[in-house]
């Protein structure tokens, strides 16, 4: 009985931390994208199997709509570099994909348990883009 209640506390524990990191990628694509993007509402498109799961927080907002390809987006978290895309700012979600397509805006991915993200130093410079001091670390 000991070990069935130890098993269900853990269960839960593990589904309430799950949310909690599906919600918390969420608010980091909403930042990203308010970087990157400057008219509202921002499309997102996203086809990746470790941010699928954030959808549902990215729907709650007013100013992010969800979109299902990425020709309709101005946005697009995808886990490989989409090909006949042109004029679109694409996010990798895989730092390997990142390292074989560097006309991606960059790369957000998650590595060791933690958020790791990546701005493509030439896109930024020659689309403009103002990074926070805050973010200039993760230029690259």
């Amino acid at each position: 009985m000991r070990v069935l209640r130890y098993l269900l506390i853990f269960i839960i524990a593990t589904f309430i931390y799950a949310e909690d990191i599906n919600k918390l990628k969420a608010e980091i694509i909403e930042n990203i994208s308010m970087l990157y993007i400057k008219k509202y509402p921002i499309y997102i498109f996203i086809n990746s199997n470790y941010f699928n799961k954030t959808k549902k927080y990215l729907q709650k907002n007013y100013y992010f709509k969800m979109v299902n390809n990425c020709d309709k987006a101005n946005i697009c978290f995808v886990d490989n570099y989409p090909k006949n895309i042109k004029g679109k700012t694409i996010f990798l979600t895989s730092y390997f994909s990142y390292l074989k397509h560097k006309n991606a805006a960059g790369a957000f991915f998650w590595q060791k348990g933690r958020p790791t993200i990546i701005f493509n130093k030439h896109f930024i410079i020659t689309h403009h883009i103002k990074i926070p001091k805050e973010y200039e670390d993760f230029v690259e």
